[in-house]
């Protein structure tokens, strides 16, 4: 992958002054040229994606980049959901939603701290009194926790730790297990309206 690279902010009086600090890019995904401007994925954390465009530089002049908006940028998330079989075993599989939609989706926000080995036999995502069915969609911020998912006689255990992104809708089936890792958790629950579906 090599060294990571520092762009700098668009320079002084430009037309598109549109960052205001340096940020250090780990990767560039993907490249294309469009309309005199190289349009970039980078990734500059552990995963933090973004859309940016990197102008090229007439003779003489230096390059810099425009990044979008980070409202817009796509995350990956592990969806906890149901398989689509008369089982309805549950299954973890990955989508992608950008900021600005799960947003638009929560209705509920709580922190949660948890301590160390604290588990759950197979269970639901339950509907909300209020709002109906639901998507529990949790951000883990220090720590981890586990998540058990299959045959509730061959379950395979998945754990996810700080930056991981983990949502779960399955409504119906046998249901998954959870059990916090070692560390405890810290994480934010935002509970979505509607269950989330494999894309």
């Amino acid at each position: 992958m090599g060294e990571p690279r520092v762009f700098s902010p668009s320079p002084a009086g430009s037309a598109l002054p549109l960052i205001a600090m340096e940020i250090t890019v780990f990767s560039i995904e993907s490249a294309t040229v469009q309309q005199g401007s190289i349009c970039t994925r980078i990734r500059y954390g552990r995963r933090r994606q973004a859309l940016a465009m990197m102008q090229i530089p007439r003779s003489g002049e230096r390059g810099y980049l425009k990044e979008s908006d980070p409202m817009m940028e796509k995350q990956k998330i592990s969806l906890v959901c149901c398989q689509d079989t008369p089982q309805g075993y549950t299954q973890i599989v990955d989508i992608e939603l950008d900021e600005s939609q799960i947003q638009e989706l929560t209705v509920e926000t709580i922190k949660q701290t948890l301590d160390a080995g604290v588990q759950r036999g197979l269970h639901n995502a339950a509907p909300h009194p209020d709002h109906g069915p639901v998507t529990y969609f949790q951000t883990v911020h220090s720590g981890g926790f586990f998540v058990s998912v299959g045959p509730p006689d061959d379950l395979i255990e998945t754990y996810f730790g700080a930056g991981s992104l983990v949502a779960f809708s399955d409504a119906s089936g046998p249901g998954h297990g959870s059990r916090v890792g070692p560390e405890g958790v810290r994480r934010t629950l935002r509970i979505l309206k509607g269950l989330l579906r494999p894309m």
